[in-house]
């Protein structure tokens, strides 16, 4: 090589390194187009598409799903045959930069290649501490990011591992086993939930309370439910009302709530609940941030919550005032992601952003995105 095509090489590869640079420093400054979705148009068949709204795989899967895992990334479920597996994105694509992707030639399900071979009748949609819980003919165990079981199929129901522990169900019971499939918590619970802040819900005839890792009762079985413990308190009921209790079991807010399920947790400080018929914010003293006027309200997230008022039954995007930041003008909407929500406008899913401009067209069936990096 001479010497001048030497110092054209270098000009080249500096070129595309400043590029690449360029790329991931978009990407760190909210750069919102550096992402991918999921997309149906019809609800029957499934494909990935850009940012640019171009198939980077073209629908041929009866579903696809993100499932979050542990280290702030994803990995995309598929179902193909009725039969569930993962896709190995890495080996099918150069670039794993979403704006840098472009439209492939996959035509269809047959030019995939898989990390888990779709051999699988379910997925629980969580790869947590490595591990998926996985169902083959009526039974669930564990698997690894290879399709290996782990933990055998010798369960009748169970959830992805949280805080190092599974709930799974033997029988008619319920208990907790660890990474390798040891009981840790026999199976002597009615229901359980996962554990959260160190405690998990459970119930044992007909009342719930909270239990450690040991199975301990440290919150003993003494109300109607409960729910789980987010900042420090979680939800729970005392005949007909709701209020919060901390991790030692008394009441921080009184139960004067009238919510109808257990799923309100506090996020951002505040949470959701309903008086009467009506939904606002308390923070957590239990005083009223935004006063009980909606007809339908959820969780904050990223400073803002979806909220409903009125017989229109059309929701929009609040701020921690309570005030409209986006009018309430969309069928539905999911709470913010990473700067990006879904949306729903007239009957089709699109994606926008903070300021409610459309980053993907309301033109699609189902919908779901990610930002994280693929797995």
């Amino acid at each position: 090589m001479n010497k001048i095509s030497y110092i054209l090489l270098i000009c080249i590869l500096s070129l595309a390194l400043n590029c690449f640079s360029q790329q991931l420093k978009a990407r760190d400054n909210d750069d919102l187009s550096d992402f991918i979705a999921i997309a149906s148009i019809d609800g029957k068949s499934y494909g990935l598409l850009n940012s640019e709204e171009e198939w980077i795989i073209k629908p041929s899967f009866q579903f696809l799903k993100f499932i979050p895992s542990d280290n702030n990334g994803v990995f995309i479920a598929a179902v193909l045959d009725d039969k569930y597996g993962v896709l190995d994105i890495k080996n099918n694509f150069s670039s794993l930069i979403w704006k840098l992707m472009s439209p492939s030639n996959l035509e269809s399900s047959d030019d995939i290649k898989w990390a888990i071979a779709p051999e699988f009748y379910k997925f629980r949609f969580h790869f947590r501490e490595e591990l998926i819980g996985a169902r083959i003919d009526d039974k669930w165990g564990f698997i690894d990011k290879k399709g290996a079981w782990v933990i055998p199929p010798e369960f009748n129901n169970l959830w992805s591992f949280s805080e190092g522990l599974a709930l799974v169900k033997k029988g008619n019971k319920w208990g907790f086993i660890d990474k390798k499939g040891a009981w840790v918590i026999a199976p002597e619970l009615d229901s359980a939930r996962d554990f959260s802040e160190g405690l998990a819900g459970a119930r044992i005839g007909g009342r719930g309370g909270f239990i450690d890792k040991k199975g301990d009762w440290v919150i003993a079985p003494n109300f109607d439910d409960i729910g789980d413990f987010s900042e420090g308190l979680a939800l729970a009921k005392k005949g007909n009302k709701w209020g919060f209790i901390d991790k030692k079991g008394d009441w921080v807010i009184a139960p004067n709530f009238d919510q109808d399920f257990y799923t309100t947790r506090f996020s951002e400080g505040l949470a959701r609940v309903k008086k009467g018929d009506k939904w606002g914010f308390i923070d957590k003293k239990g005083a009223w941030v935004i006063a009980a006027r909606f007809d339908d309200l959820e969780s904050f997230s990223e400073g803002l919550a979806v909220a409903r008022i009125g017989d229109s039954d059309r929701t929009g995007f609040i701020d921690k005032k309570g005030d409209w930041v986006m009018a309430p003008n969309f069928i539905t909407l999911h709470s913010f992601s990473e700067g990006l929500a879904l949306a729903n406008k007239d009957y089709n899913w699109g994606i926008i952003d903070m300021k409610g401009n459309w980053v993907i067209q309301p033109s699609y069936d189902d919908l779901s995105f990610t930002r994280k990096n693929i797995e």
